[in-house]
C-alpha cells in the first residue's frame, strides 16, 4: 500500500538540508562563473514545490533564487541577464506567492512533460541550469537529457534520481519480491509513489526513464539471486549514469543513505560538460558526504574515512590511482581536466585538495612532470601554485614528458 504523503511540507526533512546544501553551495559560484562569460542564465525547477515548508524552513525555490541574488550581487560582469522559471503542477499559487520578493522569478504551472517539450523548442547561446527533484521516476526522460544539450550554450543539469523508487517500480512491473531491501517509510518520504497497474505501460514507462531496458536483465538477476537489491540498485543508478555520459564528460553521483549499510534510496545526479564545474560539485558532494556520515553514526566518532559506497578509504591506493592515471597520459593535460576524470572514475572519496596535495607530493618525488603559466613568480622564484586560474594555468604530464 502506498504511503499518504500528504504532510510532505508540514517540516523539512534531514535529507532535504542535503540536497538543499547541495544546490545552494553550487549555485553561488556556478552563477558567478557563469555570468563572467557574457552571456546569460536560465535556471529551472521542474518540481518546484511551495518554495516553503509549514514549519518556516525554506524551499528549495527560495534558496535558488536567494544563491542567484547573491551571485548576481558580487558579479563584475556587464551582463547580468538572468531568468529563473519554476514549474509546478500542483501548488503553482502557493509558489508564487512565496516568490513573489524576487523580481526575476517566473512561476508557471504544468508539468514536466509540457516543460521538456518547450525546451526542446528553444535555441539559445544561453547557459541553462536544471534542477530536478521530481515525485518519483514516471516523469523522467533520459533522451530528454542527453538532447536538450544541443539546444543551450552550456547545460548542467542536478538531478534527483529515486534509485529506490526505480527499483521498487522495476520489481512491480514482473512481479518480483523486495523483501531482502528496506522500506524507509520513516526516514525518506515522496511527494507521490510512482504506480501503475498496466504492467505494458509501467515497463514503457521504466524504459523511457532509464533510456532503455537494461533493467529488466538487472530485475531478472534480483529475482533469481544472482544479485542482491543493493547490488541491483548499485548497477541500475551506475547504467544510469554511464547513459548520461554519452552527452556530459562528467557525471557524478552522491548516494543518500541515513543508516551505515543501508541501501541508497536517492542519489543527487550532477551532469556537466565542463572540469570546473565537475570539481567544484564533487568537492561539495564530499562534503555533503561527511555531514551525512556524521548523521549515519548518531554522533559517535569513527577512527577511518568513508567514501560514498561506506568503504573505508584507503589513501595508499588512491595515491597508487592517481599516479597511474598520471602516468598513462599520452600528453600534458589541464590539472583539472586530470582530476575531473579521476574523480569520474573513482567516486567520492578524498577531496580535490587532497588529490592535489598528493599530485604536490609526486611532483616533489620526480615521479610527474608539472608545467606552470607563469612559470616563475614577480619575485623571479620558481612557481610553485596547485590551482589554476587568475591567470595561471597548470599542466600535468609523464615524468618523461
Amino acid at each position: 500500500m502506498s504511503k499518504d504523503n500528504s504532510d510532505f511540507f508540514k517540516r523539512k526533512s534531514a535529507w532535504a538540508y542535503t540536497k538543499d546544501a547541495l544546490l545552494e553551495k553550487y549555485l553561488v559560484p556556478y552563477t558567478t562563473k557563469i555570468l563572467a562569460t557574457g552571456k546569460g542564465l536560465l535556471y529551472v525547477d521542474a518540481f518546484a514545490g511551495k518554495g516553503r515548508f509549514e514549519d518556516g524552513s525554506k524551499g528549495s525555490p527560495v534558496i535558488a533564487c536567494e544563491a542567484i541574488g547573491e551571485a548576481v550581487r558580487i558579479s563584475q560582469s556587464a551582463n547580468k541577464n538572468v531568468n529563473m522559471l519554476f514549474v509546478e503542477k500542483q501548488y503553482a499559487s502557493e509558489l508564487a506567492s512565496n516568490l513573489s520578493q524576487f523580481p526575476n522569478a517566473n512561476v508557471r504551472s504544468g508539468t514536466f512533460e509540457l516543460l521538456t517539450s518547450s525546451l526542446s523548442q528553444v535555441q539559445s547561446s544561453a547557459n541553462l541550469f536544471l534542477y530536478l527533484d521530481p515525485f518519483g521516476v514516471k516523469s523522467l526522460d533520459l533522451n530528454f537529457f542527453l538532447n536538450i544539450t544541443r539546444q543551450f550554450g552550456t547545460v548542467e543539469i542536478l538531478l534527483n534520481f529515486n534509485s529506490f523508487g526505480f527499483f521498487r517500480a522495476a520489481c512491480s512491473a514482473y512481479n518480483v519480491s523486495y523483501s531482502d531491501v528496506e522500506a524507509f517509510d520513516d526516514e525518506l518520504v515522496e511527494r507521490e509513489v510512482d504506480t501503475e497497474s498496466d504492467t505494458t505501460r509501467s515497463i514503457e514507462m521504466l524504459s523511457k526513464a532509464a533510456g532503455g531496458d537494461y533493467w529488466e536483465v538487472i530485475v531478472q538477476d534480483y529475482r533469481n539471486e544472482r544479485i542482491d537489491g543493493y547490488e541491483a540498485e548499485r548497477r541500475l543508478s551506475n547504467e544510469f549514469c554511464r547513459r548520461l555520459r554519452s552527452s556530459y564528460r562528467y557525471v557524478l553521483n552522491l548516494p543518500i543513505r541515513l543508516k551505515p549499510g543501508q541501501r541508497p534510496k536517492y542519489r543527487m545526479i550532477h551532469m556537466t560538460n565542463h572540469e570546473d564545474g565537475c570539481l567544484l560539485m564533487y568537492d561539495r558532494m564530499q562534503k555533503e558526504q561527511v555531514q551525512l556520515q556524521d548523521i549515519q553514526r548518531d554522533g559517535q566518532l569513527s577512527l577511518f574515512s568513508h567514501d560514498s559506497d561506506n568503504q573505508y578509504i584507503d589513501e595508499r591506493a588512491i595515491r597508487e590511482s592517481l599516479l597511474s592515471a598520471v602516468r598513462k597520459l599520452s600528453t600534458p593535460c589541464k590539472l583539472e581536466i586530470v582530476l575531473a576524470n579521476f574523480v569520474i572514475q573513482n567516486g567520492l572519496s578524498l577531496s580535490s585538495k587532497e588529490l592535489r596535495g598528493m599530485l604536490r607530493v609526486f611532483e616533489e618525488s620526480e615521479l610527474i612532470k608539472v608545467e606552470r603559466e607563469p612559470e616563475f613568480t614577480e619575485r623571479g622564484t620558481r612557481s610553485r601554485f596547485m590551482e589554476s586560474g587568475h591567470g595561471k594555468r597548470i599542466l600535468i604530464g609523464r615524468a618523461d614528458d
